[in-house]
């Protein structure tokens, strides 16, 4: 079984130039230099035998973008982006955004709040015998299925996110873009619902890419050859990034990391971030709201970025 990347050596090498680049822990606020094929990967992580016909389909998507991956962030850099180059780019970024490690647990939380929230009408309408009674409930769902879910909804992330207008922030300041464990950021709205969703990826540590998320670019339908190979529908710009920018930015990725966050070089400015972001991540808001009318429910859940609870924050 192999040892798997959740995030690709092919995207984190752009820090690891010309040196090892420099990983900060949350959980101890530990540094360390490191190589990409040190960190962010999980033993047979891009295999699903349990519930996938083909086991290694999310390897198999993985490996259509990532040999790719340095000439598209190239065409980037030069500004002679084609649509292959943005589909490459989209592809790798859909797999950032929904199957790594971070989002899987955003996953399992969910399916089991939902499950949850349906029990005591279950529980109703098929009582347990009378032995069971007064036995605990608990919900507990396989990681593994959230992992084949998310893989199968892949290529329709693909294709939302190479519809999207982008806009490419070129960094030419004194501070140099980080990146993490989880490298797709939400921008936090000033509260849950309240905006639409913002997503910024840094593909190295001078380019980072930014779209405001339109969600009438989701598909509605099984997409077709034709889908995949049209033109892309949201625009490309650039836009030289100033001081303040970058500071943001960088404050957004050091907020949605999982647990490492990652910088070419050793920058105590990155330290005191980590420092700063180390009880915040990404997580589920999810409520129940009766309708008396017929007796069911209304669930709610959104993705945002925060501070956890104290019984989840790092140690």
């Amino acid at each position: 079984m192999n040892n798997d990347h959740f995030v690709a050596r092919t995207y984190l090498k752009h820090w690891a130039d010309p040196g090892p680049m420099r990983a900060y822990r949350k959980s101890d606020l530990k540094s360390f230099p490191c190589w990409p094929a040190d960190v962010c990967a999980e033993m047979g992580g891009d295999l699903n035998p349990e519930y996938l016909k083909n086991p290694a389909l999310l390897g198999q998507f993985r490996s259509i973008f990532e040999p790719h991956w340095n000439e598209a962030v190239e065409a980037v850099r030069e500004r002679h982006m084609t649509s292959e180059h943005k589909y490459i780019i989209a592809g790798y970024w859909a797999n950032l955004v929904s199957a790594t490690p971070t989002l899987r647990n955003i996953g399992v939380n969910l399916f089991e709040k939902e499950i949850q929230s349906v029990l005591p009408m279950f529980i109703k309408d098929h009582p347990p015998p009378e032995s069971l009674k007064n036995a605990k409930l608990t919900v507990e769902v396989d990681p593994n299925y959230i992992k084949a879910v998310a893989t199968t909804q892949l290529l329709a992330g693909t294709w939302q996110l190479y519809n999207q207008p982008w806009t490419i922030l070129v960094n030419g300041t004194e501070d140099e873009f980080i990146t993490s464990d989880n490298p797709s950021a939400l921008y936090p709205p000033p509260a849950i619902g309240a905006g639409p969703t913002v997503r910024i990826l840094p593909i190295s540590p001078r380019l980072c890419i930014s779209t405001v998320m339109d969600q009438t670019k989701a598909p509605t339908r099984e997409l077709t050859r034709e889908d995949l190979t049209s033109r892309p529908q949201g625009p490309i710009t650039y836009h030289d990034i100033v001081p303040d920018g970058v500071t943001l930015a960088n404050r957004l990725i050091a907020a949605n990391a999982d647990n490492l966050v990652f910088s070419r070089t050793e920058n105590p400015k990155v330290a005191a971030l980590v420092e700063e972001f180390r009880d915040h991540g990404v997580q589920l808001h999810h409520s129940v709201k009766e309708t008396p009318a017929n007796g069911g429910h209304i669930t709610q859940s959104a993705i945002f970025v925060g501070k956890k609870p104290k019984s989840s924050s790092a140690a």
